[in-house]
């Protein structure tokens, strides 16, 4: 693992470059282009407020911040699991063929999502000033929840685009089950709707700690408490370790699947 480090901390400059020349791929062609990033969490978020909010009778104004502080980071995790599933496969020629770190193109998809995800944040911005949402002295603590659950999301990503290298249905089996996770996180409800009962078996929820990290500043006006910290932090460090550790091991039996 940390030999894998090392080797990173050399070829930092192509991991910047390569995560770039991917964002230029993905938006090449395109009339808008990188707005994009910025009119879909908007155009999802007015949808999902005006039906679930209608539903639930809730304020349209505070579910809207609601929904969008909890949704941007899990698209940003889902995104980039999404995409670190391929990336070793769909970079088949530069893994047999260049000597670079396999692990940079699953770190890639998280930079790209990274992108993402600001821009997410910066369209959770506008719909506060429009619905004259607070802002308050807690939303400085928002820089930290973005490196905690990036962390987060690294050690998933490198865990996965191994994983898919053995096994091939996995990239289709992730897209199902985080179809399901997604109904079975606060973001479309929050947490005191649901009985005291199941409620406890929520609380497992792995990725809870880093949706509380966003919604609580940016919902509630309030700091998560230390225990969502920990948890996050412990989630955190606990991920790279399996992740980083994983493919270090497996990296080595990637060409006989390529």
């Amino acid at each position: 693992m940390l030999d894998e480090l090392k080797r990173l901390a050399e070829y930092r400059e192509f991991v910047k470059q390569f995560a770039l020349q991917q964002l230029r791929v993905r938006y090449r062609g395109s009339v808008l282009g990188f707005v994009w990033t910025l009119l879909f969490p908007l155009l999802t978020c007015v949808s999902f407020t005006l039906i679930f909010g209608y539903i639930s009778h809730a304020d349209l104004k505070s579910y809207g911040v609601y929904f969008l502080s909890g949704y941007v980071p899990w698209l940003f995790f889902v995104n980039s699991a999404s995409l670190a599933n391929g990336s070793i496969l769909g970079n088949a020629n530069y893994v047999s063929k260049i000597l670079v770190p396999k692990s940079v193109f699953p770190i890639s998809s998280v930079f790209m999502s990274l992108v993402d995800l600001l821009a997410g944040l910066l369209a959770l911005a506008i719909v506060m000033v429009f619905v004259s949402a607070p802002f308050s002295a807690s939303l400085l603590i928002v820089p930290v929840s973005v490196v905690l659950t990036a962390a987060f999301t690294l050690g998933v990503c490198l865990l996965f685009a191994s994983l898919n290298v053995f096994l091939r249905d996995f990239g289709h089996l992730w897209a199902v089950v985080s179809f399901l996770w997604f109904f079975f996180t606060p973001i479309l409800y929050p947490m005191k709707n649901i009985p005291a009962g199941p409620r406890q078996y929520f609380e497992l929820n792995p990725i809870l700690p880093f949706i509380r990290l966003f919604q609580n500043p940016i919902s509630n006006g309030t700091l998560p408490d230390p225990q969502t910290f920990l948890l996050a932090a412990v989630y955190s460090v606990a991920s790279l370790l399996l992740g980083f550790t994983f493919f270090a091991r497996q990296q080595r039996r990637f060409y006989l699947y390529l």
